[in-house]
C-alpha cells in the first residue's frame, strides 16, 4: 500500500481509535486499561517513525513486513510482561492502523 503524499496520521486520533478498536474486540481484557494505552501509544510512534523514516508520508510503499518486525520488536523490547502475546498484538494493531488510515483516506492500494 501508498500512502498519499501530504497525508500524516494524527498520532492522538490514531491512538484513540485504535485502542477503542482493542477494547472492542475483547482479546486483550487482561491487560489494564493503562497498559493498552501505553502499548498503543508506544506502537503509534513507532510506526510513525518507520513512515517517516522510509518516505512513506512523500508517496513511499509501506513494506508491511518490515513494519510488521519493528512493531513486534518494540513491543517484545518494551513490554517484555506481554511477550507471549506480541505477535497477536502486532498483528491486531496492523489491521487496526490500517482501518484507521483509511478511515480517514490516508492509503492507496497497488
Amino acid at each position: 500500500m501508498e500512502s498519499n503524499e501530504t497525508t500524516q496520521i494524527n498520532a492522538s486520533a490514531a491512538k484513540e481509535y485504535i485502542t477503542g478498536k482493542f477494547r472492542a474486540e475483547g482479546d486483550f481484557e487482561f491487560i489494564g486499561a493503562d497498559a493498552l494505552d501505553e502499548i498503543v501509544a508506544q506502537l503509534v510512534a513507532t510506526d510513525d517513525k518507520y513512515m517517516q523514516d522510509n518516505g512513506i508520508y512523500d508517496g513511499g510503499v509501506y513494506d508491511e513486513d518490515e513494519a510488521y518486525e519493528l512493531l513486534l520488536a518494540c513491543l517484545r523490547g518494551k513490554f517484555p510482561q506481554y511477550a507471549m502475546y506480541a505477535m497477536r498484538l502486532t498483528e491486531d494493531y496492523m489491521d487496526f492502523a490500517e482501518e484507521y488510515l483509511a478511515s480517514i483516506d490516508a492509503i492507496e492500494w497497488e
